[in-house]
């Protein structure tokens, strides 16, 4: 059974209907002048409703290394957000730009005249569709770039997805939304020509049936979309055009691949040019234009590969302006140009010009896409004292050919043509703009080929590529010199590999900055033998292509999903608080024998997180984040119980809610299972299958949730459990050999003596130890000499009386549970002939209480099944019972203490059974977050807090410009009020903390006029509700008199 559904797969039987401003025909600010003034990269304050107007006309392409406006009227690479500067910026996550500005021309002959519609500092286009032979409303609310996600099993991937406002303050390159939802691009979009196709989900009120969800046809991982043409004759205003419209409606997809490589750096942009305007057009041709300015405008070069159908722009020396010794070269190529009588057409002409010789009308422009100066000159090559339509297609590795040789600012043309477009006719041309960066500028230019010569393979598959897995979304925590990595398992299991490749593992990097380079710091990969995987790669730091290069580093480690360091492994030693760093973690997938040109290694990009080192907020103790053991609820009574359970590691106490959980039970053999957040109303997990000790389990909320069952071939006991579940509980195990509780707490017949769980399992009951109160329990001496041997006649095992342990057992198989006796073993130092020492080990007390050390001190715990009377019972209480009553002894334990004393309630399970869960069952927990804002914790903490650096010399490490100066206030509470003032009393600043996430606050040492304050001694107060206030001083030396000093 199938029902048609336009719309989200996250919410499959609604359709999400998003409103969206509507755009305008030109981008704000668009000039007529093809030499616009460049205002510096720095970042500005745009106000909200500016900035929602700007993205109705552009988005960013951003899935892979590279951030790029793409706009609804022909031009890209531009960012028109901020006053028109350049807008590539590379590598994502920085404010370097490779690309000013680029844009699509086309011009031909209609009865025998030129017509051009530019795409460059003004635009000949406008958005929208065309309707007969004119241009439809551009002020549409649907025409609109937009911007859509593959669907890899997450169905946020159809919805529709914003950055919050902490993100777009911190970082401007960032586009306001990740994506938009299905619905809207099937809505605004497909009536215009945008392609779409079926998909089949699962349907959730129809269990076996599926539902058919309209949703875009993608190409890549990111796809944009948007329809422009030229048929309006008021936009034909550009000095190099001003013709008659060509009437040329453009659909045009630009996408991108989320993974690392050639691809990684590689925007491909498709055309679909359709000839409505009624008129043939002889001659066409379509065109790269490129302003490129590579880092700094004034020392570019240029130059093509005419073999390669590429352009391209590298830099003249290794000192860019902003690039410094290791500036990238950036190409332009035509995959794919015009049909011209079953032969596609590639790179037809490559034409360059400097600022202040540009087309000044629409001739001009038709001949220098016929590739000839702009007067209609040939070109000839100096080299070779040929005619040529190809300027520099030398080579500037080897340094052969005609070179480019002097640098400026630099405008380059990439033509395709000529081809002719009938009235009603459409052409495809495909393009991309290709990325490299190596280790100076010629060995940029040697990569970009490489990456050029990969990505037109992909092109000639089709796009029909192996897809890396789905990057993991990662979240992190941090304390003092500590950062906590966490991820969720969709990479492995949300993954539908190629035929050939499969999952193989993660990797976890640290970042000199938040673009790299990049520094693997551990893999953890599947157990299969696959370990190093080498292969033909780009070396960017020789320029050369190395073909035995190590491209996975497994070692056969073992999945996980957590991982804690306090090691700077960019800048060496310890993880410094208040200091920012970077991290990403990766997904990969290995086919160790690919088919040919593709890699063995697929990898996703890089996604950094910006990480700030610090202790939680003052007020908050992360120690009493806990997660009760779970209780068994039946929707029928008349079914036994699962004997399945929960055991829950906390590795996140900041991130445990508090709410109340489930583990649901789905189909199959075993039923897979499912995590629910009662609370919330919300399944975190779903069909998942693991059930086992291993490290795989994910992440989420703080805890990693594992469903532990009994197998059948095992004797009774299934595990044992200490609840509630804490980030560090009071006790772990020295590894006895026992089975359970980190191989510490098990049978007693394993240690000394007890009941055979093969022979008697009927004699074996269920057990819950209920710390409090407390009970007597029977005592016995280990003997030891002083060096801990055996005495000679043996370690004696000697009753030592009935003495006192800090909790009750119980027999929980019967209501009302029934109370047990219990024992407990201590050292004690003996001559060779077990008579006692006068002085005894600090453990031997009377009460058991394992120590800290790696043997807990030896104070064994045995579990009797004889029922608890408070008075000794003969049989217990006699020399040698605990390692030779084989009837009387259910369980033993040997554990060392690695926490806080228990607390009154705190439990250790001891459970038995076998019966798998199903949808009858469900295991619900209860949660506790970490307490906040504790008063007493505030006030003991107060006087840690301080300001870094100081004194502020000029600038801080923390500040990435010199617009932005920043000193921190460290170890804050949750909430606090600050107050500065100068030397004279007179208050300067008042700032506000209320994170209680954080325990920093930042000043950007501005007084509240937002003017810079001046050097000198500062007074601060700090003020925290119910816990008092404390008070410091701050040194600041602003950079301007401090340097007058000199």
């Amino acid at each position: 059974m199938k029902r048609i559904i336009s719309g989200s797969a996250g919410a499959v039987l609604a359709v999400l209907l998003w409103a969206m401003p509507a755009a305008s025909g030109r981008a704000p600010g668009a000039s007529t002048n093809p030499t616009p003034r460049r205002t510096p990269a720095a970042p500005t304050s745009v106000e909200r409703d500016r900035r929602a107007q700007v993205y109705n006309q552009a988005r960013r392409i951003d899935v892979n290394n590279i951030n790029m406006f793409v706009t609804n009227y022909g031009t890209f690479a531009n960012d028109i957000e901020n006053q028109g500067n350049a807008g590539l910026f590379f590598p994502k996550g920085t404010i370097k730009t490779a690309v000013y500005q680029s844009g699509i021309w086309i011009g031909g002959k209609v009865g025998g005249q030129p017509r051009v519609a530019i795409a460059e500092y003004s635009q000949e286009f406008g958005p929208g569709s065309m309707v007969g032979t004119s241009a439809d409303d551009a002020s549409k609310p649907e025409y609109v770039v937009y911007k859509v996600a593959r669907y890899t099993g997450n169905p946020d991937d159809t919805a529709h997805v914003e950055r919050n406002s902490a993100d777009l303050a911190r970082d401007r390159t960032l586009d306001p939304i990740v994506h938009h939802s299905w619905s809207e691009y099937v809505n605004g979009a497909a009536p215009h020509g945008a392609p779409v196709r079926h998909y089949a989900f699962p349907d959730p009120t129809h269990p076996g049936s599926t539902v058919d969800v309209v949703g875009p046809d993608m190409s890549g991982d990111q796809m944009l979309w948007a329809v422009y043409n030229d048929a309006d004759p008021a936009v034909h205003t550009n000095r190099g055009g001003q013709s008659q419209p060509l009437g040329i409606e453009v659909q045009q997809k630009t996408f991108g691949f989320d993974r690392q490589g050639a691809l990684g750096n590689t925007v491909f942009i498709d055309y679909k040019l359709i000839n409505k305007g009624g008129n043939d057009i002889d001659s066409c041709y379509v065109m790269f234009w490129a302003d490129p300015d590579l880092g700094g405008a004034s020392d570019d070069l240029v130059g093509c590969d005419p073999a390669l159908s590429l352009g391209y722009v590298y830099n003249a020396t290794n000192t860019d302006q902003l690039y410094g010794d290791r500036p990238p070269a950036v190409g332009y190529d035509f995959f794919k140009g015009p049909v011209v009588a079953g032969d596609t057409l590639g790179m037809s002409s490559f034409i360059y010009y400097i600022n202040g010789t540009d087309p000044a009308n629409a001739a001009q422009t038709f001949n220098y896409m016929r590739g000839y100066t702009r007067d209609g000159a040939p070109v000839t090559d100096p080299t070779t004292g040929l005619t040529t339509r190809f300027y520099y297609p030398g080579d500037p590795v080897a340094g052969t050919g005609w070179l480019d040789s002097n640098p400026s600012d630099r405008r380059f043309m990439m033509i395709t043509g000529p081809f002719h477009l009938a009235a009603g006719d459409t052409q495809t041309v495909v393009g991309a703009i290709v990325v490299s960066q190596g280790g100076d500028r010629l060995s940029s230019v040697t990569g970009l080929k490489f990456f050029d010569v990969k990505a037109q393979k992909a092109f000639d598959i089709n796009f029909q590529l192996p897809p890396p897995p789905p990057a993991p979304r990662v979240t992190f925590s941090t304390d003092h010199s500590q950062v906590n990595l966490f991820w969720d398992s969709g990479s492995r299991f949300n993954f539908t590999p190629a035929p050939g490749y499969a999952f193989e593992g993660y990797n976890v990097y640290q970042g000199a900055s938040i673009s790299g380079p990049w520094k693997r710091l551990k893999t953890f990969d599947v157990v299969n033998g696959i370990k190093d995987v080498r292969e033909p790669v780009f070396d960017p730091n020789t320029g050369l292509i190395v073909n035995d290069t190590p491209t996975a580093f497994g070692g056969d480690n073992g999945v996980a999903y957590t991982y804690s360091t306090t090691s700077d492994a960019v800048r060496g030693g310890v993880l410094k608080d208040g200091t920012t760093y970077y991290y990403a973690v990766t997904a990969y997938a290995v086919n160790p024998t690919p088919p040919a040109g593709l890699e063995k290694v697929l990898e996703t990009s890089f996604q950094p997180l910006t990480v700030t080192v610090q202790r939680p907020a003052s007020g908050t103790d992360l120690t009493t984040a806990s997660v009760s053991g779970s209780t068994v609820k039946r929707v029928s009574s008349a079914t036994p119980p699962t004997s399945d359970h929960v055991a829950i590691e906390i590795v996140d106490p900041a991130s445990v809610t508090g709410d109340t959980y489930a583990i649901t039970y789905g189909t199959g053999v075993p039923p897979t299972w499912n995590l629910v957040d009662v609370t919330k109303g919300t399944t975190l997990l779903s069909n998942q299958t693991e059930r086992t000790e291993t490290p795989s389990y994910a992440p989420v909320d703080g805890m990693i949730v594992k469903l532990r069952e009994r197998q059948a071939t095992t004797p009774p006991l299934n595990d044992v459990i200490y609840t509630p579940f804490r980030k560090t509980n009071p006790y772990g195990g020295v590894g006895a050999g026992l089975g359970t509780f980190e191989d510490s707490f098990g049978y007693a017949f394993d240690f000394f003596a007890g009941i055979d769980p093969t022979v008697q399992p009927d004699l074996l009951t269920p057990v819950e130890l209920r710390f409090g109160a407390g009970q007597k329990a029977y005592r016995f001496f280990r003997d030891e000499v002083a060096t801990g041997s055996a005495p000679t006649g043996g370690r004696g095992y000697t009753y030592g009386g009935f003495q006192k342990v800090p909790f009750t057992a119980w027999d929980t198989s019967v209501q009302p549970a029934r109370q047990l006796e219990v024992g407990f073993v201590e050292r004690r130092v003996t001559d060779a002939n077990r008579v006692p020492s006068a002085s005894q080990p600090a453990t031997q007390d009377g009460v058991w209480g394992p120590d800290a050390s790696d043997l807990g001190g030896r104070e064994y715990l045995f579990i009797s099944r004889r029922s608890y009377s408070g008075n000794e019972a003969p049989e217990l209480a006699q020399d040698g019972a605990v390692v030779g009553a084989d009837t009387l002894w259910m369980y033993a334990a040997w554990l060392h203490a690695t926490g806080p004393a228990p607390q009154d309630g705190d439990q250790f399970k001891m459970l038995l059974g076998d019966r798998t869960g199903t949808s009858n069952d469900s295991l619900v927990f209860i949660t506790q977050a970490a307490a906040s804002s504790l008063a007493d914790l505030q006030n003991a903490n107060k006087n840690r807090i301080r300001v870094v650096p100081n004194p502020y010399y000029g600038r801080s490490t923390y500040e990435l410009s010199s617009f932005n100066r920043i000193v921190k206030f460290m170890n804050m509470p949750e909430t606090a009020t600050v107050r500065i003032f100068n030397l004279a009393g007179q208050l300067i600043r008042t700032l506000q903390k209320i994170d209680p996430k954080s325990s920093i606050l930042e000043w950007d040492l501005q007084n509240e006029n937002r003017l810079p304050v001046a050097s000198g001694v500062y007074i601060y107060h700090v003020d925290i509700p119910g816990a008092g206030s404390t008070t410091g001083r701050v040194v600041v030396f602003m950079e301007k008199e401090r340097l007058l000093t000199f």
